[in-house]
């Protein structure tokens, strides 16, 4: 290239740069986020009180860590000391001042520089049961921490998508330092996860557990990982601010590993898993693991090893061990059937190809993912062919250019609309033959017709008999949104980005799943409710 068209090609960048920035306000971010001191949740003061706790949290990386133990009646512990501190101890009991509680066996090793990591599990936990718990830091006793069992006949657990703290770093105000940048960006999204967790609990204050679907954290070493991923570090600030929300003390979280998760070990220091000696599609972060809750099995895939060989052996370990439960539910990070960017990479399409059959063969019922920012609803029925190995290979599989019709009854499910309603209510008996309110139409209840069709036009059902419903998050903590593709897959029931961090409620019997998904600003519906029934 000749002098003078560098020159003018560089006085372009530069102009073009300069726009951007004066649009923009910030530097190299290309996507969307959520700057938390604007929010609803930091009035009053609340932001500023969390940028003074965080002075004092970001270089501690200490918080405890509850994770679901194997089944109800367990829960594990993970939590971080200094190297001066290396008998590590935690006491449980049914009263706060722990009278008679029972000290737990710890595990202390080596975790990064600094820091060692501890790891204990309590077992034989009676359930819808208050219990207490506290554990010492460099030989001091903690405040004692409340926990609570559930009733796993009928329970309730949150699922999030990446909370990917520190990501909202590229956002950050020009002129800031990489660790002044990472900082002030750890402070921002760990508020807004706190958010989300608070608002989630302030939903269904008898919260089982929390679900998430992957990159819990933003840093990692790409550039040598095989020879550092025992100490690299550069995350613990990100960890700190990930664990940084009180109700994480008193509320277990059974993680997914996600590709920001996947290359450091630090991960399995501070989440102590169930399950996960197997080595099954493991990375330097961890394994597949699993857990039983009540009627349902939780299988938790680690789909960046892209070893599907071993992610089915794992699964059929896990469910003959379990051959009685009702439900199974797949968490993993990766969304094969989500609507983001992320859905038409080829390593997403080959995993989708490769998993579909395995998830149809072991009866999954669920399946859990984020990766892509957006939120997606997709139910995939046992007889569509075009996502086996075969289609895609001739292509068949490729995107709809046309909008789904919501309204329709479509083939994955049934899905009430309006039509439907009104063709009902011409017939009172029909209507509430459906609600088996007999004694309401002999007195003509109009009200109940109109619950009924509201109820019905809010609702989305499926059959776990047809098929499968996945779920794609959205961002938990607003540290980066990405865009929806132009075009919405033909598999896809509902999407949406409106640029808004949600959570999920699933509620579980042995009869039904339910799901309902609320945006964490406002508390409104992203989706209609969705039960699956047996």
């Amino acid at each position: 290239m000749h002098r003078k068209a560098k020159a003018i090609k560089a006085v372009v960048i530069l102009c073009l740069s300069i726009w951007l920035s004066a649009v923009v306000g910030f530097a190299a971010g290309n996507d969307d986020w959520t700057e938390a001191k604007k929010t609803i949740s930091a009035t009053d003061g609340a932001w500023e009180d969390w940028c003074k706790q965080w002075e004092l949290w970001k270089d501690s990386p200490l918080q405890m860590a509850l994770t679901p133990g194997m089944n109800e009646s367990e829960i594990n512990f993970s939590w971080y000391s200094t190297k001066e501190d290396k008998k590590s101890r935690i006491r449980i009991g049914d009263n706060e001042q722990l009278r008679d509680g029972s000290t737990l066996i710890v595990t202390t090793k080596k975790a990064t520089k600094g820091y060692y990591y501890n790891q204990a599990v309590a077992t034989n936990l009676d359930i819808n049961k208050t219990y207490y718990y506290s554990y010492t830091i460099d030989g001091r006793w903690t405040k004692t921490y409340k926990i609570q069992t559930k009733n796993p006949a009928n329970f309730q657990f949150v699922f999030v998508g990446d909370p990917q703290i520190g990501s909202s770093y590229d956002n950050i105000p020009d002129g800031e330092s990489g660790k002044q940048g990472q900082d002030r960006a750890v402070c921002n999204d760990s508020f807004n996860w706190n958010s989300t967790l608070q608002a989630a609990y302030n939903h269904v204050k008898s919260l089982s557990f929390i679900v998430t679907a992957g990159d819990q954290i933003q840093s990692r070493n790409l550039k040598d990982s095989e020879a550092n991923y025992k100490t690299f570090d550069k995350n613990e600030i990100e960890y700190a601010g990930y664990l940084s929300p009180v109700l994480l003390r008193s509320i277990p979280v059974a993680t997914t590993i996600g590709n920001h998760d996947s290359l450091s070990g630090n991960y399995s220091y501070h989440f102590n898993n169930p399950n996960s000696k197997t080595g099954y599609g493991a990375t330097y972060a961890g394994a597949d693991y699993y857990f039983t809750y009540g009627d349902t099995i939780f299988l938790m895939l680690n789909t960046n090893n892209t070893n599907v060989e071993e992610h089915e052996k794992f699964i059929r370990e896990a469910v003959s061990s379990n051959k009685n439960v009702t439900w199974g539910i797949v968490a993993m990070h990766q969304d094969i059937f989500g609507s983001g960017e992320h859905s038409e990479d080829e390593n997403i399409i080959a995993l989708r190809t490769a998993l579909l059959p395995i998830l149809r063969k072991y009866d999954i019922n669920l399946v859990l993912t984020g990766h892509d920012h957006t939120y997606a609803r997709a139910f995939i029925a046992d007889d569509d062919t075009k996502y086996d190995a075969e289609a895609v290979e001739t292509g068949s599989f490729a995107n709809s250019t046309s909008v789904v019709n919501q309204g329709r009854v479509r083939n994955q499910g049934f899905e009430c609309s309006r039509k439907m309603i009104s063709a009902l209510t011409m017939n009172a008996r029909k209507v509430l033959a459906f609600t088996k309110s007999y004694s309401l139409m002999e007195r003509g209840s109009e009200h109940m017709i109109q619950l009924y069709a509201k109820a019905c036009d809010d609702t989305v059902r499926y059959s776990s008999g047809k098929g499968i419903l996945f779920i794609t998050a959205n961002s938990s903590s607003g540290s980066k949104y990405y865009k929806l593709l132009e075009n919405q897959q033909d598999y896809v029931g509902a999407r949406s980005q409106e640029n808004q961090s949600s959570y999920t409620i699933i509620d579980i019997t042995k009869e039904r799943i339910q799901l309902n998904t609320f945006f964490t600003e406002s508390g409104k519906k992203v989706d209609k409710t969705i039960i699956i029934t047996k």
